[in-house]
């Protein structure tokens, strides 16, 4: 049949009837009205707005004391509370909303087929699917206070760059980042750019707090890289596999040599040099100690010959083991290890007749 006004299953109206005692010239409503939206019923005679009452906000006040009685006085609030159901087939505009109880969607794409997004009253947002952003753009963290105390960026690119910061807007001093595990704190960035594992207080670009392994690959090495070519200093290698991977070693990168390899041999200490340098007869002396003092060890593998000095302070070294092929003097068919005049440091010369190859350590302390 033909009607006017909303649809009878999606609309319906509800007339509020408040109810008082009588004896008394004041009551409060259920609801805020005014003086010509509600009927009062006094003893079940309808009462003359404005002039036997008024209404102000939620206030009725009538001009003379109304009879006593129980529930003799009520009112009919005339302008009702409509509560409108949109149709479930038909685009809902607005310019804002309030939602008195908690929000839940299925999405905004045709595809839909599950609840996507609920806020609930607690002002919690809980998302089912994936969050994403548009290019360039932030998904902030605020505090309290209305900073920014964090932000997840991606930056367009074809490296697909994924920035996270901490107080972007530098509004705060002495910020970090946090990475916890059931609310205990594992790792630590200041704003200085140290490194924490295991401290909240990190004193240097990377400290551990308790132990540190470094596990290597199948068939790789496994050491730390030390580079201290900023300082026009070597770049070292320290760990097993550089040598062999029964072997820690020390190794300078920067010249190529194996300067200390460590070995366990039946759970014996084998302490080896292994980078030989070669020295052609009557080559000019290279330098094997500087500012040195203990015990130098001289091996020419390739003549079966280890010598064994003694140096101390700036006395020539001393021969404590080795053949008549090795002295502390420049001799011509010898193997020579000698210091320099009122010198503590230490040069070794190959005059034995050809080139050979020699390993040479030294063990001690600085003079």
């Amino acid at each position: 049949m033909p009607y006017l006004g909303n649809t009878p299953s999606t609309s319906f109206a509800t007339i509020v009837k408040d109810t008082f005692n009588g004896g008394s010239t004041g009551y409060t409503l259920s609801k805020v009205a005014t003086t010509n939206s509600v009927s009062v019923f006094v003893e079940n005679v309808r009462q003359e707005p404005t002039t036997a009452y008024a209404v102000s906000g939620t206030t009725l006040t009538f001009t003379a004391t109304t009879p006593s009685g129980t529930g003799n006085i009520y009112v009919l609030h005339m302008n009702p509370t409509t509560t409108t159901t949109h149709p479930a087939a038909q685009n809902l505009t607005a310019v804002d909303g309030t939602f008195t109880g908690a929000f839940t969607s299925r999405g905004i794409d045709d595809n839909a087929d599950a609840t996507a997004i609920t806020i609930d009253s607690s002002e919690d947002v809980t998302l089912s699917g994936h969050l994403a952003s548009g290019v360039n753009k932030n998904i902030d963290l605020r505090d309290a206070d209305g900073h920014v105390s964090g932000r997840l960026r991606n930056v367009s690119g074809s490296n697909n760059a994924l920035t996270i910061e901490a107080d972007p807007d530098n509004s705060a001093s002495d910020t970090f980042i946090s990475f916890k595990v059931d609310t205990s704190e594992i790792m630590r960035i200041t704003n200085n750019g140290l490194v924490g594992i295991g401290t909240t207080s990190p004193s240097d670009h990377l400290q551990v707090k308790g132990f540190l392994q470094v596990e290597g690959k199948a068939g790789d090495g496994n050491y730390i890289r030390f580079d201290n070519s900023a300082n026009s200093g070597n770049i070292w290698r320290i760990g097993p596999g550089v040598y062999s991977h029964t072997t820690f070693s020390i190794y300078n990168q920067t010249d190529n040599s194996q300067v200390v390899n460590i070995e366990s041999v039946n759970d014996q200490l084998m302490f080896r040099s292994m980078t030989a340098v070669n020295l052609a007869d009557d080559a000019s002396a290279i330098a094997v100690a500087n500012s040195f003092q203990g015990i130098v060890i001289v091996t020419s593998s390739s003549n079966a010959l280890t010598g064994i000095y003694r140096c101390e302070g700036q006395n020539n070294p001393t021969l404590i083991s080795g053949t008549g092929n090795f002295t502390n003097t420049d001799t011509d068919g010898k193997f020579c290890l000698i210091s320099g005049a009122n010198s503590s440091n230490v040069t070794f010369r190959n005059r034995f007749g050809a080139t050979y190859g020699f390993k040479i350590a030294s063990f001690g302390v600085l003079s």
